[in-house]
């Protein structure tokens, strides 16, 4: 069995760089979904926040 972390270990610089940025580019469309799409229940009504969050949601796929 092998130990956690340890497919990181065999990264080199490069690949461990190339790594973080691309799962940080991912992240980035779940943080406006919870950001913007998520939150906008709380300040509108529910139709309206509803299509908003359909439409944040569909931007960050995309963007994804």
């Amino acid at each position: 069995m092998r130990r956690p972390g340890g497919w990181w270990r065999l990264k080199s610089t490069p690949e461990k760089v190339e790594t973080y940025t691309r799962w940080s580019f991912h992240f980035f469309g779940v943080i406006e979904i919870l950001a913007l799409g998520v939150t906008a229940y709380g300040r509108t009504g529910v139709g309206l926040a509803t299509a908003l969050f359909l439409l944040v949601t569909a931007h960050a796929a995309v963007c994804m």
